[in-house]
């Protein structure tokens, strides 16, 4: 079978079963979708066909456009939605069979109402409904990692991702025709909500309490707004007023449950935007990173005029939440910008941010703003254990956490290119093992090493000065080790002409005189510009080894380990430039 990467995608669907209550089975395919790319070769493929032979009450492609997924397979799963089962395609849609003539327009009301508006798109921008014979299906139009959409950690999408389950789920039960059975929406009034009206398709009165909470898109705190008891009578809508307290500016949710004795009726979320005249405009750095025991400058620029008497707090807060400092400082009329310091000494995370909070004077609130900064932390002199790759998506970040209780904290992580910030292993508080190249020693037709001779200047220098310059993120994380590779070659040298200068060089360092190397080699040799391999199309001259003259293979196989060495500090030498602390090997 062919080699693909599963990540943290099967944790989606299982959090989908989790979160609704609902069992299921998975088939694991690359890309491609042919028999041989499934997890398990053609017994993975042979199990798919088993699994599709029986039905199933809802069939969710992750991210795999279904024209990918063999014939057979599609044929077992499309005769099932057109029997009444249910389709959920999350990414790619199933584009043969939800075509515009199939399309449910307007959007279901299950699919619209009480879902909320995520990185500025509404329900109905994202959720698209089909009819498909007796079965209902849901492509969920955005590019996706498994079932949410493909976005990297940050502790607002880690707050977020509730919301995004949330969305998932509702389309799974309208697909397979269980909607909830009772209907929650957001009732607004001059652009802050009044009210939840609940109703329900029961034929009975329903008794249920509805549990409202607010909580902030940023870092995910909560705030309870208290329990409703209401009880629904079919046909007449109820509501449950929503009393939101004094916070400070930024996005928030406000989530609604609705329970009756028979468990979870109903959820919805509704996204709020609470603005103030004035607050924090921007929280400005001076530097991207420092070292331990170095400062950074920054300042807080304000916007408005403050209410007076109020309190710009500053506090250096690190990746478990902690407040390592904290310090106030009183507004005054008629001044927008305020200067800062902060020194970084040994409790500091990799992630560090600079908060400036605006508090009026009775202590309430007015807006936050931050900025963030790291401190390299490199974990040398401790027992380390190395975790070969890291995820980058939001549920990565609980896998991490879970690596790090069994002791893993230094992550290998390839960076063949330009280096970006790894925001989930900084928030962790993981260092890394930056895999920035691979030293191999592949030849052209002329017989010279590609991409070039590591003698050949300036190309060689411009070489490694590339693949180090791309660790400069990796560099402000802090580096355990700058990984020169594995599996790669113990020699290399070619015919290039520099690398054959070099050679004689190394061969005139070790013996002094021709006369030493013609006396070794059963050689002729007037000077050591004139020494040459036997053969150009021989770079290991073992020519020299089947004739006998062994000396002369020995020193072209030692030259062949010493120029790896000299190259490999090549590197040595230029990330210690990028990084006056680095270790490289």
């Amino acid at each position: 079978g062919s080699w693909f990467s599963i990540d943290t995608r099967l944790r989606e669907p299982i959090e989908l079963l989790q979160r609704f209550d609902m069992t299921g089975d998975a088939i694991l395919t690359g890309s491609s979708g042919r028999p041989d790319t499934f997890l398990g070769g053609t017994l993975g493929y042979q199990r798919a066909e088993r699994l599709l032979a029986r039905p199933y009450d809802l069939y969710v492609f992750a991210n795999l456009p279904m024209e990918r997924f063999p014939a057979k397979l599609q044929y077992l799963v499309m005769e099932q939605v057109a029997k009444g089962a249910g389709l959920l395609c999350c990414g790619a849609p199933a584009s043969e069979f939800m075509v515009a003539k199939r399309r449910v327009d307007p959007l279901p009301d299950a699919l619209r109402s009480g879902l909320p508006t995520l990185d500025g798109k509404t329900p109905a921008e994202v959720i698209h409904a089909y009819q498909l014979g007796k079965g209902r299906g849901v492509w969920m139009k955005y590019d996706a990692w498994s079932l949410t959409p493909r976005q990297e950690f940050s502790y607002r999408r880690l707050a977020e991702y509730d919301y995004r389950m949330l969305l998932i789920g509702r389309a799974a039960l309208w697909a397979v025709g269980r909607e909830a059975p009772v209907s929650l929406a957001f009732d607004e009034a001059n652009g802050t909500v009044q009210s939840v009206s609940l109703a329900t398709s029961a034929a009975k009165p329903l008794a249920v309490k509805v549990a409202l909470e607010l909580r902030r898109a940023e870092d995910g705190q909560t705030w309870a707004l208290g329990e409703v008891p209401l009880t629904l009578a079919p046909g007449k809508p109820a509501q449950a007023p929503v009393r939101l307290p004094r916070v400070r500016a930024g996005d928030y949710f406000i989530d609604a449950v609705a329970r009756s004795s028979r468990g979870i009726e109903a959820c919805a979320a509704h996204a709020v935007a609470v603005s103030t005249a004035s607050g924090i405009e921007r929280v400005e750095l001076e530097k991207s990173f420092i070292e331990r025991g170095e400062s950074i400058g920054g300042k807080v620029v304000l916007r408005g005029t403050p209410p007076a008497g109020s309190i710009l707090r500053l506090c250096f807060r690190d990746s478990y939440h902690r407040v390592l400092e904290q310090r106030d400082l009183r507004t005054e009329p008629a001044k927008t910008e305020y200067a800062f310091q902060y020194r970084a000494g040994a409790p500091d995370t990799i992630l560090m941010r600079a908060q400036a909070l605006l508090l009026a004077s009775n202590g309430d609130e007015i807006e936050m703003k931050e900025a963030s900064f790291t401190v390299p932390k490199r974990r040398r002199g401790e027992f380390t254990f190395l975790q070969w790759d890291a995820p980058s998506d939001v549920t990565g970040y609980y896998a991490w956490r879970r690596l790090q209780e069994a002791g893993q904290n230094v992550c290998l992580v390839g960076s063949f290119s330009q280096s970006r910030p790894h925001a989930l292993l900084q928030a962790c508080d993981a260092s890394l093992v930056p895999y920035s190249t691979r030293i191999l020693d592949p030849k052209d037709e002329f017989g010279y090493m590609q991409p070039t001779c590591w003698n050949h200047e300036p190309a060689v220098t411009e070489h490694v000065q590339k693949i180090v310059g791309n660790q400069q993120k990796r560099r402000e994380h802090g580096v355990y080790v700058y990984s020169l590779g594995d599996e790669g070659v113990t020699r290399g040298c070619c015919v290039h002409p520099s690398c054959l200068r070099a050679y004689r060089r190394y061969l005139a360092r070790g013996y002094g005189t021709i006369d030493k190397l013609n006396a070794s080699w059963g050689s002729t040799y007037k000077s050591f510009d004139e020494v040459d391999l036997l053969d150009h199309r021989d770079n290991m001259e073992q020519a020299a080894l089947e004739k006998g003259l062994y000396a002369r293979w020995f020193d072209r196989q030692a030259f062949a380990r010493y120029n790896l060495m000299q190259f490999s500090g090549r590197f040595v030498e230029t990330y210690k430039r990028l990084d006056p602390h680095a270790l490289t090997g």
